[in-house]
């Protein structure tokens, strides 16, 4: 049955993205998941694109086997009706992928993270590889990031990192 109602189901979710090309966040993945976990907290893992090379790895590590979400494949009605479908018993849904860059566009073949996060209601959390950052260049950060995870951070950088962008970009670092 296709998810028909006007109305958006309410339950947690996030849309979880790189900001940098090539920047691996299955690091991330895994202790955010073993993280909540911990807690007791059931993870349904999607792809925001059908392709069974994804960077994130077998995020099914964290909880049951990861699903596929596509918005180039899928019509956003079959799209939320498999998402809300998959997401049934989790106390989460993780969406991954990667951010489009703002000022060169798409960034390959296939469905889009902003896209999903569009129609299924997410709120986008940003993952930034802080050992690619270069002095002075950071990268664009996508339209809608409500947060920032950090990665590949020294304890001792992580507060003048955590200011800088903050006061730079606008959103809390959540991590």
């Amino acid at each position: 049955m296709l998810f028909r109602s006007a109305v958006m189901p309410t339950f947690p979710r996030i849309g979880l993205g790189t900001v940098q090309p090539g920047a691996d966040m299955r690091l991330m993945v895994w202790a955010l998941g073993s993280l909540l976990q911990r807690r007791g907290l059931e993870i349904q893992v999607f792809h925001s694109q059908a392709r069974y090379d994804c960077h994130t790895g077998r995020a099914g590590v964290v909880g049951p086997p990861a699903r596929y979400l596509d918005s180039w494949l899928m019509s956003p009605e079959s799209c939320r009706a498999s998402f809300f479908y998959g997401a049934a018993d989790a106390d989460l849904a993780l969406v991954l992928g990667a951010f489009d860059e703002p000022r060169r566009g798409r960034s390959g073949a296939g469905g889009t993270l902003e896209t999903l996060c569009d129609w299924l209601g997410l709120p986008r959390l940003a993952v930034l590889d802080v050992s690619q950052i270069k002095t002075c260049c950071l990268p664009d950060l996508p339209d809608g990031v409500v947060g920032l995870l950090l990665d590949r951070v020294a304890v001792a950088e992580l507060a003048g990192v955590q200011t800088t962008l903050e006061a730079l970009w606008g959103v809390p670092v959540l991590g």
